[in-house]
């Protein structure tokens, strides 16, 4: 069976936690092609540029973590750019994929002390 590789782009969270996150799944999936990176605190002078890139890359896959509700709207405005990717709102998922934060409920962890 032929593999087919996919280029992934992440946009959202704070520049350290978009990076950190692309490179703990680029470590966990070696064949992974980040096609992006970009921290969600971008401005609205930033934001063509940004927009023209995805529009140039096309990625296959688009994380967007951007806290629930802005990031839901800003997929709806912007699918436009990559009609052919499938775009994810990941929440505060950045912070947990780097390490910066556990993926657990709080009440798990406190049940384990």
């Amino acid at each position: 069976m032929r593999s087919i590789a996919l280029r992934y782009n992440f946009y959202g969270g704070s520049s350290r936690v978009a990076a950190q996150a692309a490179t703990v799944m680029q470590a966990k999936y070696p064949g992974l092609q980040i096609a992006g990176v970009e921290n969600g605190f971008i401005t609205a002078e930033q934001m063509p540029e940004f927009c023209d890139r995805l529009s140039e890359l096309q990625p296959r896959l688009i994380y967007v973590g951007l806290g629930v509700a802005r990031q839901e709207f800003w997929i709806a405005q912007h699918r436009h750019l990559c009609p052919n990717a499938v775009w994810i709102g990941m929440s505060g998922s950045f912070d947990s994929l780097g390490g910066y934060q556990s993926s657990r409920p709080a009440m798990a962890l406190r049940s384990q002390s």
